[in-house]
């Protein structure tokens, strides 16, 4: 055609429609390059947006780890001035700071470094732990914590360590292993002897110090007012009490004196003394270490510990002398004794301790608190009465039911549980650590594991419109992200891991009524549904499912599982004609490969139309059963096709359903 005389014409008709698919296609081109690298400038202007919010919010937090980490003396990492190098510090690994652990022996041992070098270090690390908690960096911190410890084992002897440990625990929501920190540390306390004190005084000392360097400006700022205007209130009531006494001639010089010299020191958090002896007390004291323990417990819903260490912290700080500050932190410590008992159904101790906290300070929660404990009571005018009061405090105030999850024991917790499908399980398992770990000990319980739309996913349609929603920008400027199916979002739920301790249990029962939609399943990712298929010993399946063979291969791909019961069920017992091709399909279903299999269940009707003889040419058309096979049940109306299988199995069971 090339040398034909009407090639030239045809080119000439057809060149401007090249051109235009050329530059359509050339357009097309451009676009996908032009919104790729808006794509990498939109991650990089939201990663560097993220770094200065890091910077400004945690830029103390920064400086002073900076600085430690010059301070080093065996572990300088040398100038971090960039958020890079920030990071790095941050993400060392186990191994690297055991590597630097047998560095730092080494060099102890061999002369290179001294014990007090050793000791300084080890402080320094504390003192990277204490900032990396304020960064809210609780993991880097524990690690800090142990690898102190290990570099100068004495540190093992203070509390300080054990109170910083149960700190980052409880922010990480380890409750259990911040209550048996706090516990070790207030053992630790009550044994403490003269030696171990200073210890501890030296290390609060120099944690003092990091968080007061950690303090911004304006924190300094209202520190400093907040001591001068104490220190004046104490001068002017001093000099009241002096002009009154020397007006009326009461008192002497030396106690005047004494007085006015002593308006003006301010008291330092770590050299308050102690009632009983002339030994320093430290910043942590140890009705704050019972106080954290219980609030520990009480997390944990072991209530009756919480109780025990709320009541110990209560008394020890009743011993105290009374003021503005230890008021409000008694009464913090009734509240919370309060609830403790509330959930722990102590109503009677519950209203006395709620009672107590609005005594010595008006709380609004505390009357809120009241109201519901009289409405659990039964004493319905006394709860209105209270109920006034909070909205007297706060007019705006909302009473909501104080029927809560702390009120049921686990068993009662793990009813309501079986009610709820998995996606408002997931949801709920999403509040806190503890409902989170019922959440997931309930899918134990269940007696089957449905894997299906409605079951796993809320309103299919609606989320799958909200995963492909795109605003104004991405549509314009951004890539266009390939199109989210139903199937999508179903593959991200079941590769969640809320399912990771479902799926270590043996012998379950799994309903899959989802796995692909019968047009694409040929090219059907079905990688999420393998792990579901471990240890399977009961397996329900949809009819549908089972129409390609490759559904099945794709299934048990990896292992088979031990099934012993196989269940194929259809929608309302599904007619399905022999006629059909998928009927077809189904007559010739392979089950060999499940050398366990003993019960086998075709709850859909299968309806012969035509001549199948399956004697007759068409012997491969049969199911086959294995030979562990013991019983196959069917619906009444699939007789006829059954019958046709039955010839072929004489030593096997078949019943009608």
């Amino acid at each position: 055609m090339c040398g034909s005389p009407i090639s030239g014409p045809l080119l000439v008709l057809f060149y401007p429609a090249i051109l235009a698919v050329g530059a359509m296609d050339y357009i097309g081109r451009l676009d996908s390059r032009i919104r790729a690298n808006n794509e990498k400038v939109s991650h990089k202007w939201q990663q560097k947006r993220k770094e200065f919010k890091t910077r400004l919010l945690f830029r103390k937090q920064i400086k002073a780890e900076n600085k430690l980490n010059k301070q080093l003396k065996k572990f300088n990492q040398g100038s971090t001035t960039s958020l890079q190098d920030h990071d790095k510090l941050l993400n060392e690994s186990t191994e690297d700071m055991e590597c630097k652990l047998d560095q730092a022996q080494q060099q102890t041992e061999d002369g290179s470094t001294t014990n007090e070098e050793t000791q300084e270090d080890a402080i320094l690390f504390v003192q990277r732990a204490v900032v990396r908690g304020a960064a809210n960096e609780y993991e880097k911190a524990l690690k800090d914590l142990a690898f102190a410890q290990e570099l100068y084992p004495a540190l093992k002897e203070t509390y300080i360590m054990l109170y910083l440990e149960g700190f980052c625990y409880a922010a990480l929501g380890q409750y259990l292993d911040a209550a048996r920190s706090f516990k070790k540390a207030i053992q630790m306390k009550e044994e403490m002897t003269s030696d171990s004190l200073d210890k501890c005084l030296d290390v609060e000392r120099k944690i003092f110090e990091i968080q007061t360097e950690m303090k911004h400006t304006y924190e300094k700022a209202l520190q400093s007012i907040g001591e001068y205007a104490v220190s004046t209130r104490q001068y002017l009531h001093n000099t009241k009490e002096h002009l009154k006494n020397k007006l009326l001639g009461r008192g002497s010089k030396s106690q005047t004196s004494d007085s006015a010299s002593h308006t003006t020191d301010v008291e330092s958090p770590a050299t308050v003394e102690k009632d009983n002896g002339s030994l320093p007390q430290s910043l942590i004291s140890l009705e704050e270490l019972y106080f954290r323990a219980g609030v520990a417990y009480y997390y944990c819903a072991y209530y009756s510990d919480s109780i025990t260490y709320y009541t110990k912290a209560i008394e020890l700080l009743s011993q105290h002398q009374q003021s503005k500050e230890s008021s409000s932190l008694l009464a913090s410590y009734y509240y919370n004794r309060g609830l403790s008992n509330y959930y722990f159904s102590e109503l009677d101790h519950a209203l006395n301790d709620f009672l107590n906290c609005t005594k010595l300070q008006q709380n609004i929660d505390a009357l809120k608190m009241i109201a519901a404990t009289y409405g659990r009571k039964g004493c319905l005018t006394e709860q209105s009465e209270y109920k006034k009061q909070a909205k007297m405090l706060n007019p705006l105030t909302k009473f909501v039911s104080v029927f809560h999850y702390r009120l049921l024991d686990e068993n009662c917790t793990h009813l309501v549980f079986s009610y709820l499908p998995i996606y408002s399980l997931m949801l709920v398992g999403g509040t806190c650590r503890y409902w989170r770990e019922l959440a997931m000990q309930n899918l134990g319980f269940r007696p089957y594991f449905e894997i299906s739309f409605d079951n796993l996913i809320n309103n299919v349609e609606k989320q799958v419109e909200r995963a492909n929603h795109a605003s104004l920008k991405e549509k314009l400027f951004l890539p266009t992200d390939h199109y989210k199916s139903s199937d999508d979002l179903l593959r991200a739920v079941l590769n969640a891991s809320f399912f990771d301790l479902y799926v270590k249990k043996e012998n379950k029962k799994v309903i899959l009524k989802e796995y692909s939609k019968p047009n694409y399943c040929y090219h059907y990712d079905g990688s999420p549904f393998h792990r579901f298929m471990v240890n399977v010993s009961s397996l329900h399946i949809c009819y549908d499912l089972l129409f390609s063979s490759c559904v099945i291969d794709e299934l048990f791909r990896n292992s088979v599982p031990p099934l012993e019961e196989l269940v194929i069920f259809g929608a309302d017992k599904e007619f399905i004609s022999i006629s059909d091709l998928h009927a077809l399909e189904f007559a010739q279903i392979d089950f060999t490969r499940f050398t366990s299999l003993k019960k086998l269940v075709i709850d859909v009707c299968v309806i012969i139309d035509g001549p199948f003889d399956s004697s007759s040419g068409d012997t491969d058309r049969t199911i086959k059963l294995p030979e562990s096979m013991e019983i196959v049940e069917y619906c009444a109306k699939s007789k006829p096709f059954i019958q046709r299988i039955a010839e072929h199995y004489p030593n096997f069971t078949f019943k009608e359903l």
